[in-house]
């Protein structure tokens, strides 16, 4: 649900997620103080949705467009009073099981079509085709879930696992 929906709504419990700078506040409202006090107001709709718990969360890197990025959390979370947070890390088991299942002797160059592999966002699937003529090098991988996806072998953080 988006945040203009949930005017004038209570639940017992409201999660939000991505209380990161660039998400809320949207990039689009920085350096437009009229923009980014209607982000500041929308943050706090939500928030003012929970009866009873609010959870909030964000991430210490996303993807996006391919490229991993570092976040950082969002100015609201600073604006807020001093111990109305309780502050916990959750570290992210998927990264673990990505880490455990990957071959860690294989790299993006040696990635050959036909080749396992497994993906952090994806999860596990087959490499369809592979061109090493672009710079990086690109792959054609057909996912376990039925998606085919067309990667950059810099960014895409590709691990071989399991046989061909």
């Amino acid at each position: 649900m988006t945040l203009h929906a949930a005017k004038g709504l209570e639940f017992d419990t409201v999660a939000m997620v991505g209380i990161e700078q660039g998400l809320l506040p949207h990039i689009r409202a920085s350096g437009n103080d009229d923009a980014m006090e209607e982000e500041r107001r929308l943050c706090y709709v939500g928030m003012t949705r929970a009866r009873k718990q609010l959870i909030l969360t964000r991430a210490q890197q996303r993807t996006m467009r391919g490229m991993r990025q570092q976040c950082s959390p969002s100015q609201f979370l600073n604006e807020m009073p001093s111990g109305a947070i309780d502050e916990e890390v959750i570290d992210d088991p998927w990264r673990h099981e990505y880490q455990q299942d990957a071959d860690s002797s294989a790299n993006s160059a040696g990635l050959v079509a036909g080749q396992r592999v497994v993906h952090p966002t994806f999860g596990r699937g087959r490499i369809r085709q592979v061109n090493h003529q672009h710079r990086g090098g690109k792959a054609i991988v057909e996912f376990d879930t039925g998606i085919t996806r067309t990667l950059i072998l810099e960014y895409a953080n590709l691990r071989a696992i399991g046989s061909t």
